[in-house]
């Protein structure tokens, strides 16, 4: 299994947005096969009957204050993350083997209850109607301790804390028996690496260098007579 995205939610219109895709709202993508749209799962943040934009946007901000601004002890940043949205995706052979559908969400459900703990879920929907069906979580990086209840999305994914959760959604996709790993990992490489790389380029330059000094030009007209030459000699 795959965290395709880690996606950073920093103002309303783009969080309405995001309820809008996720729940196909308004207008569709063009990469949207609307003929399966109803094979789609909503679970939190879902919303019943037909909207116009005003009430969906309402729908969506009250989603927002019922779970995360009230009960904030500190006032909302204007660079602060409000949500951040995940995205999981099954690669797609092993789809095609038949994986356990069943499994795969709960594996994703059991990775954000034990990973982010104090986040509360804003929406959660599964698109089958994509080429690759996918996970697409929203939650709102909560800090939460005995007095403070703040948003902290800088706490919670750094690059160091992302390589480990991506470890992690691999123990939680095995717990339940599954086996999607991501692959190899990313190897960074070492500072002593470097420098003895560019030291055998510079070796292999000044070679380069010795060999063309020793070389000896000649023109075409004379490499003919020269070719004329060895081949009268054979």
């Amino acid at each position: 299994m795959q965290m395709k995205k880690n996606r950073k939610i920093k103002n309303k219109i783009s969080l309405i947005n995001a309820f809008k895709h996720n729940l196909r709202f308004g207008k569709i993508a063009e990469n949207v096969k609307t003929e399966l749209t109803y094979k789609n799962e909503y679970y939190f943040g879902k919303y019943n009957g037909d909207l116009n934009y005003e009430d969906f946007s309402n729908f969506v901000k009250n989603i927002y204050y019922e779970k995360v601004e009230k009960f904030l002890t500190k006032k909302i940043r204007k660079n602060a993350v409000l949500a951040t949205e995940l995205i999981f995706s099954a690669p797609k052979e092993y789809l095609e083997k038949g994986i356990n559908y069943a499994k795969w969400k709960d594996a994703i459900m059991y990775f954000i209850k034990n990973n982010f703990p104090t986040f509360p879920i804003l929406n959660a929907a599964i698109h089958n109607d994509e080429t690759t069906p996918h996970f697409h979580v929203l939650l709102a990086p909560i800090e939460k301790t005995e007095n403070t209840f703040k948003l902290n999305s800088r706490k919670f994914f750094s690059p160091k804390i992302l390589q480990q959760l991506h470890t992690n959604l691999e123990k939680e996709t095995r717990a339940v028996g599954l086996d999607l790993s991501r692959g190899k990992r990313k190897i960074r490489a070492k500072a002593q690496d470097i420098k003895d790389f560019y030291a055998d380029l510079n070796i292999a330059k000044e070679n380069y260098e010795n060999e063309i000094k020793n070389f000896e030009y000649i023109s075409f007209e004379d490499f003919i007579l020269q070719a004329k030459k060895h081949k009268l000699e054979d």
